[in-house]
């Protein structure tokens, strides 16, 4: 049976819409002109990006990430790091059922998620395993899970997983296929999804209706969304072009943000 240990948190904001946030991904991963030029322009609830970059955990948008165990700082610096900015939500792993992502097996995965909730939690909340409910991925995904919780793995404060889909109603239809999975398994912790976004293939006229369509979600198990993502390259029609402008789907982001705030 999988530890239980940590308290049921639920997610979102007091009328259950979940936070929208965006991933910053590179070259927005440290902090400096581009950066602040990106928060400034999009002007998100909460941001991660894929680190847990000191200089950035000051600010309290910013969702500090532990990516796989070979991406992490000495177990000091995190509870440092934790104890200095508590109340953080740390995201564990990053889609570690994927081979060129974590890629760990889910019992070798678990002396670390221990460690780090040892070293995080209860200073600062968390949420995992950041694996990849998307179009023919997640039975994949739902298999690492089983296996994780089979084998004890721990359970933290919150879910994230991240959600890609070709069209709005397949991403939708990921959700519910999430949530059939959570209801035998979830122990009443809300889901983060940590990235979210159509396949790049999608034109940005169904990529803006999947943002409208998430910007309607009212789900008490659902805490937050974070889009991905902010920078454009060749696979992610970004929010920003290279320039540090707002993109089409960047103006349509910041639209949404002012309708929903």
């Amino acid at each position: 049976m999988p530890e239980t240990y940590l308290p049921f948190v639920t997610g979102g904001t007091a009328n259950h819409r979940p936070k929208l946030g965006v991933c910053m991904n590179n070259p927005y991963k440290f902090p400096g002109p581009v950066q602040d030029t990106a928060l400034a322009s999009l002007q998100p609830e909460a941001f991660h990006n894929w680190g847990s970059w000191s200089p950035l955990i000051p600010d309290k948008m910013y969702t500090p990430v532990i990516w796989s165990p070979d991406y992490q700082l000495a177990a000091q610096q995190y509870q440092n790091l934790a104890r200095r900015y508590p109340g953080r939500i740390w995201l564990l792993l990053n889609e570690p059922d994927y081979p060129t992502q974590a890629n760990i097996r889910p019992e070798a995965a678990i002396p670390f998620v221990r460690n780090w909730i040892r070293l995080i939690n209860p200073i600062c909340d968390v949420a995992l395993p950041g694996v990849s409910v998307s179009y023919h991925q997640a039975g994949k995904a739902l298999t690492w899970l089983d296996t994780y919780l089979d084998a004890g793995g721990p359970i933290g404060n919150y879910w994230h997983i991240h959600i890609y889909a070709p069209t709005v109603t397949a991403w939708h239809q990921q959700i519910e296929h999430w949530f059939e999975w959570w209801s035998r398994n979830g122990h009443g912790r809300a889901t983060i999804i940590s990235e979210a976004a159509l396949f790049y293939t999608a034109s940005d006229d169904e990529q803006i209706e999947l943002m409208e369509s998430i910007a309607q979600i009212n789900d008490p198990r659902i805490a937050a969304v974070y889009w991905y993502a902010a920078a454009t390259n060749a696979k992610t029609p970004g929010l920003l072009d290279a320039d540090g402008n707002l993109t089409r789907l960047g103006q349509a982001w910041t639209q949404i943000q002012q309708t929903v705030k």
